[in-house]
């Protein structure tokens, strides 16, 4: 009988750190791609791993991969204290500096992609609650509520983009909504949409909250 688990450590493989700190799978090319603080390591099919050390020194918080197999990393340097959004395709890595794009001190906890494969990411720091999308070669922002702060998380449900943070948002092209929610500042963390359209929400310290319209 097969085992149930497989345990990937740094002693019996090239993984280069113990913390793992975001995971994203590429369907079409049937590999898993681990983020640690010392690098990102590519699984393939065949149990195959390759370190990726491009990005060393760079904490990945969130990742995601497209439709056209490209991976996204929403990376945080912690000694500058800026951040990045990289892509990395074919061999070839891109990226996107956010101070430069006027988004300074924040962090990319979140990052998704949409039924049209584009790609939005949750920014939040000091000065800067935003959300951003990436569609047609540029960034631009979706709007957000007045007076909303705290984005963080992130999922994306045909044309609604559900961000979670102080609130609960629906955003979209036309207008963005706050929810009411059943308890006063949830801190939302993380936010998973079910098929049956149902929004599960992990919190601070509120536990799970589920939502549906």
């Amino acid at each position: 009988m097969e085992q149930p688990w497989s345990v990937i450590t740094t002693t019996n493989s090239i993984l280069p750190d113990q913390q793992i700190m975001s995971l994203a799978h590429d369907t079409l090319n049937k590999r898993t791609w681990v983020g640690t603080p010392k690098g990102i390591v590519e699984i393939s099919a065949q149990n195959q791993l390759i370190l990726h050390d491009e990005t060393e020194g760079e904490l990945p918080l969130s990742m995601v991969t497209d439709k056209n197999g490209a991976l996204w990393i929403g990376g945080h340097e912690p000694f500058s204290f800026r951040s990045k959004i990289k892509k990395f395709q074919s061999g070839v890595w891109t990226a996107y500096q956010l101070d430069l794009m006027g988004y300074p001190s924040t962090f990319p906890y979140a990052i998704g992609v949409d039924k049209d494969n584009a790609v939005v990411a949750t920014l939040t720091g000091t000065a800067v609650h935003s959300v951003i999308k990436f569609s047609g070669g540029k960034w631009n922002e979706i709007a957000l509520p007045a007076k909303v702060f705290g984005p963080r998380a992130l999922g994306l449900e045909g044309d609604k983009v559900w961000v979670g943070g102080t609130e609960l948002m629906r955003l979209n092209d036309i207008q963005p909504v706050v929810i009411n929610m059943p308890t006063d500042n949830p801190g939302i963390l993380s936010i998973a949409v079910d098929r049956q359209g149902y929004k599960w929400l992990g919190t601070t310290q509120h536990g799970l909250i589920i939502y549906h319209e």
